[in-house]
């Protein structure tokens, strides 16, 4: 018998996530679940690889796994990554028929593999995991090479006609499976991620949360020991993946229980999701430890017949002393989302034009169908229509394609009218004013005592002499604005290809820089092809002897 040799597969979009290319993701999902197998003694001695991967091709994955000659794999598919799985797992069998091939995350669902690009390829997975995977990881990675593992609960197995369960998966005890902050198994660089607790009590039907239950939640030993390890590691970015920071007060209790043991908040840069009707002083206190805070309210309509269609809970009255609470104290991202079923091009107009008068940044996103949410809890008076491909909703009772088009290209142009607009092509997103103030992550970023930083432009002997530094070469770039950020020095350069922001800042150990010289270091905001990446290092070149005197003085 061969030995075990378990691959856990994932790929990360980065620059689907964040465009800003400031975010330095890896697949927490995949580590978790290495970690679950790692910290089992029972399991001791079994290889145990990830192929975390920044592509969609299939084959730089097939290439890898080729080289490793695993016996089982496990991937976590998203819906971006679910066609390079199924293409890959459709190739590794017929290479190899052996290889057990599970499939796991939120696109591991029987309604998904039904559709129809996904059908083709039920017979080439050996198994869905469609809960949790911390346990079921381990049972298979012990059965997977003898007989037993198809009948472990927790499955939906393809019988050559239709996906059958194998019976519901033990809830597990949540601190009973470490993170990869536990055993060190993180990859260094990287943005780190936080959970408190599990699910989500409110069950909006456009969210892929679905029904699940939050009853569960991560003990303030559990949650130290993990905050205790990123500290050690130097993370500075904390992503909270929680359905909401303030949608389980045990979760959130334990968490501020941990903070006062192990002082990791002042430290870090926080981005998480809060729910606009359960933000209680006692959250907005916790939340301003953190150096500097993003935090994104998902609105979603102000219209209280689309929100019941969707059942999405809303006090208006709570929500409006929630923003007098946090005004002036924090900036705040909201989001809407367009298409939802029950809306309107109108109703939906009327709650954008109201959001962009409350909100420091606006994320708008196309109504996704997901598995889950959507395409598992549709009802047939809806008439929802969509994209399987993209997932993007076509139309339903509501909306008809046209006027979903239309009020799409509507959006987009209103988009691109306002500050720091991204365009993508399920979602827009763009500041309100030309705040004072950082934007990274597309939100502003508040100073620690809440008012955000003080930035002003440089004087204008400053100016003239970056000016004519940048005036010695960089043909076609000029120098459109300058300002202090504090202790940096902000660069706006144009570009043929667009407006580019340069930031420099002292040197240190933990910065994520595009070039560090003579003790400056230089990074920019948003990504840059080759070619530009080339003349942005000739423009820092000349602008180096003048910005060189500037940094560090606020």
């Amino acid at each position: 018998m061969p030995q075990p040799r378990i691959a856990l597969v994932s790929a990360v979009d980065a620059g689907g996530i964040d465009p800003t290319g400031d975010h330095r993701p890896f697949s927490y999902a995949a580590r978790k679940l290495e970690a679950s197998l790692r910290a089992d003694p029972t399991l001791e001695g079994i290889e145990v690889r990830v192929f975390d991967l920044e592509t969609l091709e299939v084959e730089p994955f097939f290439e890898a796994l080729s080289d490793y000659g695993p016996t089982l794999v496990g991937a976590t598919a998203y819906v971006w990554s679910l066609p390079t799985f199924l293409r890959l797992a459709a190739r590794l069998k017929a290479e190899r028929p052996e290889v057990v091939f599970v499939l796991g995350g939120p696109s591991a669902r029987a309604s998904v593999m039904r559709l129809e690009p996904y059908a083709p390829y039920a017979s080439a997975i050996d198994a869905l995991v469609p809960g949790e995977g911390e346990q079921i990881i381990r049972d298979l990675a012990r059965l997977h090479l003898g007989g037993g593992w198809q009948a472990l609960p927790g499955l939906l197995r393809f019988d050559g006609t239709k996906w059958v369960s194998t019976g519901p998966a033990p809830r597990p005890l949540l601190d009973a499976y470490p993170t990869p902050y536990h055993l060190g198994l993180a990859p260094p660089g990287t943005s780190g991620y936080v959970e408190t607790f599990r699910g989500c009590p409110i069950h909006c039907t456009f969210c892929q949360w679905g029904d699940k239950r939050a009853d569960r939640v991560y003990s303030r030993a559990y949650l130290a020991e993990q905050l205790a390890a990123l500290k050690e590691g130097g993370v500075r970015d904390l992503f909270f993946l929680d359905a909401g920071f303030n949608l389980s007060a045990r979760g959130f209790r334990n968490l501020i229980d941990a903070e006062r043991e192990v002082g990791l908040f002042a430290s870090c840069h926080a981005y998480g999701h809060v729910y606009p009707t359960h933000l209680k002083p006692e959250h907005v206190d916790a939340i301003a430890a953190f150096e500097r805070v993003q935090l994104a309210v998902g609105i979603q309509s102000f219209d209280p017949a689309v929100l019941a269609e969707v059942q999405r809970p809303f006090d208006m009255g709570r929500f409006e002393r929630m923003l007098e609470h946090l005004r002036g104290r924090m900036s705040l991202s909201m989001e809407l989302i367009l298409g939802l079923p029950g809306d309107r091009p109108e109703s939906f107009k009327r709650t954008f034009e109201r959001t962009v008068a409350l909100a420091d940044t606006v994320r708008v996103y196309w109504c996704l169908v997901l598995p889950d949410a959507l395409l598992d809890r549709q009802r047939a008076e809806q008439a929802i229509r969509f994209d399987p491909v993209t997932w993007r909703l076509v139309s339903c009772a509501t909306w008809s394609e046209r006027e979903l088009e239309e009020t799409w290209a509507w959006l987009c142009r209103e988009a691109e009218s306002m500050p720091q607009a991204v365009l993508h092509p399920t979602w827009v997103g763009f500041a309100t004013t030309e705040h004072p103030v950082e934007y990274r992550y597309g939100a502003p970023v508040p100073r620690r005592d809440g008012s955000g930083w003080a930035a002003a432009p440089v004087e204008a002997a400053v100016m003239g002499r970056l000016r004519r530094c940048l005036s010695e070469g960089a043909g076609g770039w000029a120098l459109l604005g300058a300002r202090r950020e504090g202790h940096r020095i902000a660069v706006e350069l144009g570009t043929p290809e667009g407006a580019l922001h340069l930031v420099a800042e002292p040197d240190r150990a933990d910065l994520r820089r595009f070039r560090s010289v003579g003790g400056v270091a230089y990074w920019h905001r948003g990504r840059i092809g080759r070619a530009a990446a080339a003349q942005l290092s000739e423009a820092i070149d000349l602008l180096h002897p003048e910005i060189t005197r500037l940094v560090g003085r606020s």
